[in-house]
């Protein structure tokens, strides 16, 4: 190795070091920033910085330290505020209400004087590296035309990339343009604009991007509410498939029994999604229309509103951090008192199984004396389904069907725990994120598509220790929305399901922006009238 390429890979690893140090810093100061630097996240900034010491051009790889700061500044500013990453829709949002923006900002200057310390502090350091590095690295005659050719290329590619979905977006696509939590903020804050450069912009000036109603706040009607909610979130899961919903094979055998003792509301709903995603976000931050904006606020946030109400906060997930990357940004962590992923279950329960079973042990860190607000996550009947249920439930030839079994134990033995161990009201409620193709729809598997096996789920909803009758509106839940309205009534809000005889059902495709189309379900008097995908 010559001497310009020794001192080109030092100014790379120390300015990599420092750029990451910035973000690390920061999530010091705010606890809900979880940043720790690992093999995966390092090597943007790795790669970032080995591009800009092949610039030749003191003053242009000035600009554009001072710009990527800028970014992060923007980013870290936006997380501060609304306590979450900088989403795509964002950036429309800041053009068309430029004013309103600095003026809901201009109130919270004190809480941003850090995040502005720590980038002025990483920009300077940054600066003076490059200076100090100028003459003794590996140059290269970078032309600014080669620049915007490569952004340009970049953004081609984005814009294919997004609009390439064959009507669904795929694992590999929606982990290339969604922020990802511990991830530097400026790769969030590029992942943002890309996605909103390449895969709004052309929809807005083409006419294509509609830009739904923001879904106003609730009130408070009934302060501290005295009772506990656990609702649990199925994965991949068919209500098509349970006896007690009418499947012909007997599949929930210990839900069809409690029925017959203690009547519960069932039936099946429409997802939110068609995509975890998509869909979780309808469940816990109450998003009726597809479109990004109706989640990057924590207005609607179903812990958030727990919280300012009087509620301890509860998360426990069968599913692993990597798992749960995709739904992160939307949970809003610092309004939950309790968070566990499945490598956390151990030190709370001791010996564990991969199996959802290990949620019901994990029922006895809620302290149910206390008014609770708690959302079990399941793994469920993700694919691959064979290894999502103990063997003793092995006992059909379809193995989907086998997880179904297996769920119908797990619902009713947390039933079974609330029943015994909760002296106040609690409401159970159990639905799924989205339905799953087992080879419908012209052998299609796994979801994202719209199909009826989707983005129909079940829905149940129990009471235990019922202080009157139900006024939450659960025999009037058609949709992942009305679960979440319905919720926010229980958590003491101005919140019901809709009732209106007729009325419109929104189902987001696999992206949050709608850019994999939605569905608009007509009913009228609770009865689907019309379908139709808008792409």
């Amino acid at each position: 190795m010559n001497k310009s390429s020794f001192f080109s890979l030092i100014y790379i690893l120390l300015c990599s070091v420092i750029f990451m140090a910035g973000d690390m810093i920061y999530s010091f100061y705010n606890s809900s920033y979880a940043f720790i630097p690992n093999k995966r996240n390092i090597v943007y900034p790795l790669t970032l910085f080995l591009a800009l010491s092949l610039i030749s051009k003191l003053w242009l790889r000035v600009t554009l330290i001072v710009l990527i700061m800028l970014s992060v500044m923007a980013h870290l500013f936006y997380f501060q505020y609304f306590g979450n990453f900088i989403q795509p829709i964002a950036f429309m949002q800041i053009f068309q209400s430029t004013g309103e923006v600095f003026e809901s900002l201009l109130p919270e200057f004190i809480a941003m004087i850090v995040p502005l310390l720590i980038v002025i502090l990483v920009a300077t350091v940054l600066i003076y590296l490059n200076r100090k590095f100028q003459d003794k690295m590996i140059s290269f005659r970078f032309s600014s035309y080669i620049f915007f050719i490569l952004v340009f290329i970049h953004l081609v590619i984005i814009f294919v990339l997004l609009n390439n979905t064959s009507g669904k977006l795929n694992n590999v696509q929606s982990r290339f343009i969604y922020v990802r939590p511990n991830r530097h903020s400026f790769e969030n804050y590029m992942r943002s604009l890309n996605y909103f450069t390449a895969g709004i912009v052309p929809r807005i000036i083409t006419g294509d991007y509609i830009d739904f109603p923001d879904i106003p706040q609730p009130s408070i009607t009934i302060k501290d509410p005295v009772r506990n909610i656990v609702l649990i979130i199925g994965e991949s899961f068919r209500g098509d498939r349970m006896s007690v919903l009418g499947y012909n094979i007997k599949t929930s055998p210990l839900l069809d029994s409690l029925y017959s003792s203690e009547p519960f509301e069932k039936r099946m709903i429409y997802a939110g999604g068609t995509m975890t995603q998509t869909a979780f976000t309808a469940l816990i931050n109450r998003s009726k229309y597809p479109g990004g904006k109706n989640y990057i606020s924590s207005a609607n946030n179903l812990f958030r509103l727990a919280k300012e109400n009087g509620f301890s906060t509860s998360f426990i997930s069968k599913q692993s951090l990597s798992q749960l990357e995709i739904i992160d940004d939307m949970l809003f962590r610092q309004y939950i008192d309790f968070f566990a992923s499945k490598s956390d279950f151990e030190k709370y329960i001791g010996n564990t199984t991969q199996y959802d079973g290990d949620l019901i042990p994990m029922m006895k860190n809620i302290d149910l004396s206390k008014s609770s607000f708690v959302v079990l996550h399941q793994r469920g009947s993700h694919s691959p389904v064979y290894n999502k249920y103990p063997e003793e439930f092995g006992k059909f030839f379809d193995p989907y069907n086998n997880s179904v079994l297996y769920t119908d134990y797990v619902i009713y033995n947390i039933y079974d725990y609330l029943k015994k161990n909760s002296l106040k009201e609690t409401w159970l409620i159990f639905t799924s994120d989205h339905g799953e193709l087992l080879g419908e729809a012209g052998n299609k598997k796994g979801h994202g598509w719209f199909e009826k096996e989707i983005y129909n789920v079940p829905y149940f909803c129990f009471r235990i220790n019922p202080v009157d009758e139900d006024n939450s509106g659960s025999k009037d839940v058609r949709c992942h929305f009305d679960v979440s309205s319905q919720i926010q009534n229980l958590l003491g809000y101005d919140s019901k399901p809709e009732t209106d005889p007729e009325r419109t059902i929104y189902i987001n495709g696999s992206e949050m922006n709608a850019l994999a189309g939605y569905m608009e379900v007509k009913l009228k008097d609770g009865q689907m009238v019309s379908e139709e995908i808008i792409r």
